[in-house]
């Protein structure tokens, strides 16, 4: 049941987003035509940044957890890497640590004083 409703949010969200792209892009038809002029490889090597990124911020988030008992799969940190960049990028207020702190006390029990003090 939990895989499900895992699946159902991340579609839910998948589905916002879409939606919030279509609508920014429809009220300023002005950022289609910017954007035709951005040429492939820029649009690739952003996207090699931004993976990079991603990744190395899982990785440092696994070592992290590490030292405080939590041990992280790969997969699962790469994901919380991904949903709290995500957050970051659309969300005020850096929304994205707030969502790792309510993640791990949820999932793993971390207390938010002990999360704040490593990662804050």
């Amino acid at each position: 049941m939990v895989r499900v409703a895992k699946k159902i949010a991340g579609l839910l969200c998948a589905l916002g987003f879409v939606g919030w792209c279509v609508y920014y892009v429809s009220t300023s038809p002005d950022i289609v035509a910017t954007a035709k002029t951005i040429g492939w490889d820029d649009i690739v090597m952003a996207m090699m940044f931004k993976f990079l990124f991603v990744a190395s911020n899982g990785f440092f988030l696994r070592k992290v957890m590490a030292t405080l008992g939590i041990r992280l799969g790969s997969w699962e940190a790469q994901w919380v890497s991904v949903v709290s960049t995500s957050a970051n990028n659309f969300l005020p207020m850096t929304s994205g640590m707030a969502f790792r702190a309510y993640y791990f006390k949820k999932w793993h029990d971390l207390d938010v004083s002990r999360f704040v003090a490593v990662l804050g």
